[in-house]
């Protein structure tokens, strides 16, 4: 996992720790606006939680500098981490543990439906390639449009997936804790 000051950078870390490096030329290229990591604590109960910082996301600049599929080469990536963590969670504590899911989507706004066939296309793959990976999914700082876009994705997802998902405005540390068992440090 990775660490991550309040604005959303990543920190340095220790010579013991893992951090991911990018090794190819698409991967250096995208790696400065990466908008999705896991945190290196894990919930109390061992569950990895991965942070997607949604609203801070150039999706324009990704599309217009032609960035869009190492984008979502790094995301499946991201995933692939997450699943990784689960199975090894799972193996130390002999239950099923899987990921918490927590979206900032504070600045995402109506302009993003530009994008929607790039949201789609992400869905697709996260649902069909890693549909248990995650127990929920939070989507904090939720403004009107964020929820207005996921009614125009919701009949893309399935029942199960949709069951996952929760939307909470501003003042959210107690929707936090009852949707996802998580607590603010």
């Amino acid at each position: 996992g990775e660490d991550y000051s309040v604005n959303g950078t990543r920190l340095s870390l220790g010579p013991w720790h893992w951090r991911w490096q990018p090794s190819s030329p698409a991967a250096r290229v995208v790696a400065p606006y990466v908008f999705f990591g896991r945190l290196s604590q894990a919930a109390p109960d061992g569950s990895p939680v991965l942070v997607w910082r949604a609203g801070q996301a150039d999706y324009s600049g990704f599309v217009r500098e032609e960035l869009v599929t190492e984008m979502i080469r790094g995301f499946v990536a991201h995933f692939e981490d997450a699943l990784q963590s689960c199975r090894s969670a799972t193996r130390e504590r002999k239950r099923l543990v899987r990921a918490r899911v927590v979206v900032d989507a504070s600045n995402f706004d109506l302009e993003n439906l530009r994008y929607l066939q790039v949201l789609r296309h992400i869905m697709r793959l996260v649902q069909e390639h890693f549909p248990e990976v995650s127990a929920t999914v939070t989507v904090v700082r939720a403004h009107w449009s964020v929820v207005a876009l996921y009614e125009i994705l919701k009949p893309w997802l399935t029942e199960h997936v949709q069951q996952k998902v929760a939307f909470l405005a501003d003042d959210f540390q107690e929707g936090l804790r009852a949707h996802a068992g998580l607590e603010l440090a």
